[in-house]
């Protein structure tokens, strides 16, 4: 794959640089240009005709990070290619048509994300105000953190919100839409239509569809050059920009613990017919930069709805059982990420282009939710703190620094499955990113 990676690199560089020598002939029919190139935005080629355009993105996230506990009684570490993506953006502008291909080479080891194959779509915007897609995207009805990229965050890692909650994509058919009311009030609806199952479910989709909708209120005007996609307040804003967004979402026969990996929990009636639970989310989330400074706040609240006439389960080999220990609801909801979490985080960038954030993460578990599970869970507070340094324009290259103090619930265990003694955890990592 990393092959392949470099190989694409290279044969567009080589046809790039031969055609951008009769780029000044504009009267050319034929041929591909280098349109322009700004660090960290990609290299954007136009077609002679100036009809079409595709833009190449990259990055590499390196990293090295280390995790223990106040005794240092249990300690791990590890070095790891994070991220290491690859980014097509086109349009044809007569027709309206854009389009988007992601790829992730380091995407086996992302605990978000499942696969090389992140976005794959297409969208047609019939007027300034109105665009449609269809195929995978990222999902409307997740927290605001899930709609920035992961090389323009002011730390390293999204919140433990985003870990638990987060569907992060899927396949389906998504409107969005922008309208003014008055001078500075705008507003952004958006809909959707999605399978249910999460990125890459290239097999069976199982249940029904997952409906979302979600809107956001922008209170004073429109961020600086998209500044909602982005954590630092890059733009500086002059006056305080504000933007409130409400979502809400419900996935019809839900196959695992959020929405992401379709096939992974199933159950049965009496009939042996698969049948299952509903997983419904609602959420709430603001932002607000002003002059360097950057807030971020999200609510997420999930539950689910369980078919009294589930009678069987499928273990994880294949074979059936009837038993549900604690009851056929609960031990249901034993499975599932049900609860709600609050996130809140600020930071502030210098005009030399340093950057210091902190974060405040509180997970609330439902009564019966494999938020409570021991191995995985069980850790429900997190204090964090991070610094970066951009070194190019924007954050295309940059360091960064973050250290996560975690509170560990009664019984929560190590990989070893060995309960921790320790009431905290701290966790380090290390980044280094370059973008095209």
């Amino acid at each position: 794959m990393r092959t392949l990676f470099y190989a694409i690199l290279a044969a567009l560089g080589t046809s790039a640089a031969a055609q951008d020598t009769t780029a000044v002939n504009r009267d050319q029919t034929e041929g591909v240009f280098i349109d322009n190139y700004l660090s960290g935005k990609g290299i954007t080629f136009r077609s002679a005709d100036e009809d079409h355009r595709l833009n190449l993105g990259a990055y590499v996230q390196s990293t090295y990070e280390f995790e223990t506990t106040e005794s240092f009684s249990d300690y791990s570490k590890r070095f790891r290619i994070r991220r290491a993506r690859l980014t097509f953006n086109g349009s044809h502008e007569p027709s309206n048509i854009s389009y988007r291909l992601r790829l992730d080479f380091a995407g086996q080891s992302d605990e978000l994300n499942n696969g090389v194959l992140q976005d794959a779509w297409v969208s047609w915007s019939p007027n300034a105000t109105t665009r449609f897609y269809f195929g995978q995207r990222r999902l409307i009805s997740d927290n605001r953190e899930l709609t920035i990229a992961s090389d323009q965050l002011a730390f390293i890692e999204r919140s433990r919100v985003t870990l638990v909650f987060g569907a992060i994509r899927d396949f389906g058919i998504y409107y969005d839409g922008r309208f003014a009311l008055g001078e500075n009030f705008r507003v952004k609806p958006a809909l959707s239509i999605v399978t249910g199952d999460g990125q890459n479910t290239m097999f069976r989709n199982r249940g029904g569809f997952k409906y979302e909708g979600r809107i956001d209120l922008f209170l004073n005007g429109y961020f600086i050059k998209g500044g909602q996609f982005y954590e630092l307040d890059l733009a500086r804003e002059r006056v305080p920009k504000i933007m409130l967004g409400v979502y809400y979402s419900t996935n019809q026969g839900i196959s695992d613990r959020r929405g992401r990996e379709s096939g992974t929990i199933l159950y049965l009636d009496e009939q042996m017919a698969e049948l299952l639970p509903d997983y419904n989310k609602i959420g709430v989330d603001l932002m607000l930069k002003y002059k360097g400074f950057s807030v971020l706040g999200e609510w997420v609240n999930a539950t689910n709805n369980v078919p009294a006439e589930i009678f069987y389960r499928v273990r994880t080999d294949g074979s059936i059982s009837s038993v549900f220990d604690n009851g056929v609801e609960n031990y249901i909801s034993g499975r599932q990420m049900l609860g709600s979490g609050f996130n809140v985080q600020m930071s502030y960038l210098t005009r030399s282009n340093y950057a210091v954030a902190l974060r405040y993460t509180n997970l609330n578990p439902a009564e019966f939710s494999f938020l409570d599970n021991p191995l995985f869970f069980a850790r429900n507070t997190y204090y964090e703190m991070a610094f970066s340094r951009l070194l190019s324009r924007g954050d295309a290259i940059k360091i960064q620094l973050q250290f996560i103090l975690t509170d560990l619930e009664e019984g929560a265990e190590n990989f070893e499955g060995e309960v921790i003694q320790d009431q905290y955890e701290l966790t380090g990592r290390f980044l280094v990113q370059f973008s095209l």
